[in-house]
């Protein structure tokens, strides 16, 4: 996870939310970073690809022996140019797409954000030329 989210989903988690006055930040602005903190608060965030892996257990008399093959949700993470997947428990199976779509929302948000911060260095930028 990104130290940004981490730390956001730290202050957001513990109580500690930014006592600092959001003024500075236009009306979009705030939106989305509230729209951030509530995306955290709803729980855990995975930044992953999902796939599902097909396969075959080698037992004669069982169905995949007939071409139905046995099907384990996977997701799979990049780190260091190396991919490493892990198979979804089955407990966890309808909790984890809600988290992977939680952290592209977030990520989404914070992007969105950006955009307004290039707006507003653009729009300052403009204002100091001018003058």
């Amino acid at each position: 996870m990104p130290f940004i989210l981490w730390y956001l989903y730290d202050k957001t988690v513990w109580g500690r939310l930014f006592m600092r006055s959001r003024t500075h930040l236009s009306e979009k602005q705030r939106r989305y970073l509230s729209k951030v903190f509530a995306l955290l608060r709803q729980g855990p965030l995975l930044k992953a690809a999902s796939y599902v892996l097909r396969n075959t257990c080698g037992k004669p008399n069982c169905k995949c022996a007939t071409g139905q093959k046995h099907e384990t949700p996977y997701v799979a993470r990049t780190v260091d140019g190396k991919r490493h997947g892990r198979a979804v428990p089955k407990e966890l199976r309808d909790q984890v797409p809600r988290w992977m779509e939680r952290y592209q929302e977030i990520e989404s948000l914070l992007e969105k954000l950006s955009e307004e911060s290039w707006r507003r260095l653009e729009k300052d930028s403009r204002k100091t030329k001018s003058q």
